[in-house]
């Protein structure tokens, strides 16, 4: 199996971008999701709150269809555990999704990036 090691600045950490297992589906570094069956599933757009999407696709786990956000998903398969974090779209395009693109943040480091940047910048 070929690793790709690639490096993230702001988080300080190598990531190995080899596609993930995830319950049998494959999460690939580029936001690509493959079917247990290797068909690239469709994503679909969830408003947010306030304004903009997310990208989304759904997932089956023991029978029950799971909607997760795409940058959510990448994030947690290669960035490790996120929980209680946000996702920032590095390049402000939520349609960008791939890890290449993703940083994780506090919600206050979240606030205070938008802030200090905007979001049409």
């Amino acid at each position: 199996m070929e690793h790709n090691l690639w490096y993230h600045p702001r988080m300080k950490l190598w990531v190995d971008t080899t596609p993930r297992d995830f319950h049998g589906y494959k999460v690939h570094f580029d936001s690509t999701i493959l079917s247990k069956k290797g068909i690239p599933l469709k994503t679909s757009k969830r408003e947010r709150r306030g304004g903009g999407y997310d990208l989304c696709v759904t997932l089956r786990y023991n029978g029950q269809p799971t909607k997760w956000t795409l940058s959510r998903l990448v994030a947690s398969c290669f960035f490790g555990n996120i929980d209680g974090m946000e996702i920032n779209h590095d390049k402000r395009n939520p349609e960008n999704c791939s890890g290449y693109n993703l940083d994780i943040m506090t919600r206050s480091q979240n606030q205070r990036h938008w802030r200090d940047y905007g979001r049409d910048k």
